[in-house]
């Protein structure tokens, strides 16, 4: 971690500016595990569910790129 003295004005108002991000993602997270939860329950048998990581994608441009580029990349991923 890379330690940062503000002010407590600062700091309250970042927080203030920031939060309704968070609670947005908070809210969207926490409907999906409900989501998630209740498909699991209600699963009918002989059926399965898949969670699919599609961190390891297979990027289609070259990777040394500044971070940014990472998210705008065409990629593809196999699905076994």
């Amino acid at each position: 971690f890379v330690q940062k003295a503000v002010p407590i004005d600062t700091l309250l108002t970042e927080i203030e500016e920031f939060w309704p991000q968070f609670i947005e993602h908070h809210n969207v997270a926490k409907w999906q595990d409900e989501d998630w939860q209740a498909l699991k329950l209600k699963l009918p048998r002989g059926h399965v569910t898949i969670v699919i990581d599609f961190a390891e994608n297979y990027s289609h441009k070259p990777k040394k790129e500044h971070q940014q580029k990472f998210y705008n990349e065409v990629q593809s991923t196999v699905v076994p």
